[in-house]
């Protein structure tokens, strides 16, 4: 892949404080790989480089196409992939003699939150009526996740699930349920560590020498406590790059803060700003049709996408009077499709919510179309 001007900025820029822009279709992780690469090259000791990225599977990615391109040797194999979570269990599992059977998967928290809420309403202290235990078990995970991911006192923490003393006392109790059992979740995994490095600043000095250079992918979807750690990583030796799109921040319902994002330039005077905006993905009428959208967002950087490709078709627009409509327009665009020869798996129907695929599913069964669900469960079943 021969890279533009602007990669090779990305690529070359390698001391001090860099805010990678990432347009989507941008090649933003062969540019990473390929800066990694250059700094090993440059003589930069392949241990001393620490890649935090937010999935499990982004991390192997980028270990992979890695090692690839620089040939697996030895010395390339010292630098660190890993998703911010691993990397804090890494650093607090040899002081608190953690194992991974001391991690509590999402299926038990949320055992822990109903039997707390059936154990205060068994006791008549949880006084609001329930009607779905399901959704306020599932707004109690988040409301906890919010407290520990942004370092809120759970005592002041004015929630929106229940009434605050109510919800106080189930926090209180998934608290003292993990503690007895000597248990911990993904979010103290950030929270131990933080502490960690507060309390015991030998530690963390010892982690700044370790690794000099950092770089944080999806850095828009950051929360507070993981901008906090990376930020006290990053004190040591000030080389820092943080990668992101500020008109793709998705996770806010989980604590995440576009403001981390939005605000590295004041925080970090004087650094480098570089924009990958060519797409690589995209035709130009696709591209067209996402800068007129995006550039109402509120609250951002500013960007052009663009393409040295072709324009492409121009993609349609339809106005629905209501969901049934929509289903019924969307099941005679693929039977036009299938009668002039395609085939029924050249077509994919993306639905913003999980309830959307009923009249989606009616109108395909009505029109004799097989679906399958993916990541989902078919509404029949």
């Amino acid at each position: 892949m021969q890279l533009s001007e602007q990669q090779k900025e990305a690529m070359t820029t390698v001391n001090g404080q860099v805010i990678l822009i990432s347009c989507p279709g941008s090649g933003k992780t062969s540019t990473v790989v390929r800066r990694v690469q250059y700094m090993v090259g440059q003589g930069i000791p392949a241990d001393q480089i620490l890649v935090l990225t937010f999935s499990k599977a982004a991390a192997l990615e980028m270990a992979e196409r890695f090692y690839k391109l620089a040939g697996n040797t030895e010395m390339a194999a010292g630098v660190t992939f890993a998703t911010i979570h691993s990397f804090c269990y890494s650093v607090i599992a040899p002081e608190y003699q953690l194992n991974v059977r001391n991690i509590l998967g999402a299926e038990s928290q949320w055992m822990i939150i109903r039997k707390g809420v059936e154990y205060l309403k068994r006791n008549e202290e949880l006084i609001m009526e329930i009607r779905d235990y399901v959704e306020f078990t599932n707004s109690c995970l988040r409301e906890i996740s919010v407290i520990n991911n942004n370092g809120c006192d759970w005592n002041t923490y004015q929630a929106e699930t229940c009434p605050t003393e109510e919800f106080h006392k189930i926090y209180n109790l998934y608290e003292q349920s993990k503690q007895e059992s000597g248990k911990i979740d993904y979010d103290d995994m950030l929270k131990l560590c933080y502490q960690l490095f507060c309390d015991q600043p030998e530690v963390l000095e010892a982690y700044r020498q370790r690794f000099k250079y950092l770089i944080v992918d999806e850095y828009q979807d950051t929360n507070k406590l993981q901008y906090m750690l990376a930020s006290k990583l990053a004190e040591g030796w000030g080389n820092i790059c943080v990668v992101g799109d500020d008109d793709q921040s998705i996770y806010k319902f989980r604590g995440a803060t576009i403001e981390n994002i939005l605000s590295f330039e004041d925080e970090y005077k004087g650094c480098r700003v570089i924009r990958l905006e060519q797409n690589y993905r995209s035709t130009g009428h696709i591209l067209g049709a996402a800068n007129a959208v995006i550039k109402n967002n509120l609250g951002r950087k500013g960007k052009e996408l663009w393409t040295k490709g072709d324009m492409g078709e121009k993609p349609e627009l339809y106005v629905a009077d209501n969901e049934h409509d929509e289903a019924r327009f969307v099941a005679s665009q693929i039977l036009g499709l299938y009668g002039k020869g395609a085939s029924w798996g050249d077509n994919a129907v993306l639905y913003r919510m999980n309830a959307q695929s009923n009249a989606l599913e009616y109108a395909f069964k009505r029109n004799g179309i097989p679906y399958r669900i993916i990541g989902g469960t078919r509404f029949f079943d």
